[in-house]
């Protein structure tokens, strides 16, 4: 169940916050097709933020690996066309540093993955 509120307080380093959700926003946009849907929610003593895309997603089997520094899932990809599969490594660290995580999961509505990113509140 979803809580419905004005405002939730986060004590968090916002640079650092900004720069996972920025990661989770470009690869949906880059693994996505057309579509991207970003929206947050209170759930207990967490935030949580979604990044959902309309693309492939992310086989169950393989969505523990793309938090592991240098994993790139797509083959076609290599560090001239697709950075150095640091992002998601990134982006997990940072959670963890605010006591959080990030989960990778389907998207019901768009087909594609759909990333948590999980933050306590105040």
């Amino acid at each position: 169940k979803l809580n419905i509120i004005d405002k939730a307080h986060c004590l968090c380093d916002g640079h650092l916050l900004e720069r996972a959700i920025q990661n989770l926003i470009t690869n949906a946009i880059r693994y996505g097709n057309k579509l991207v849907k970003v929206s947050i929610a209170v759930k207990g003593k967490y935030a949580h933020i979604y990044v959902e895309d309309d693309g492939d997603g992310i086989e169950e089997k393989d969505r523990n690996k793309v938090f592991s520094a240098f994993t790139r899932l797509d083959k076609s990809r290599d560090k001239s066309s697709g950075g150095f599969g640091l992002g998601l490594a990134i982006v997990q660290r940072i959670c963890q540093w605010h006591q959080g995580t990030c989960i990778v999961d389907k998207s019901e509505q768009l087909g594609g993955a759909k990333f948590i990113l999980k933050v306590p509140i105040l």
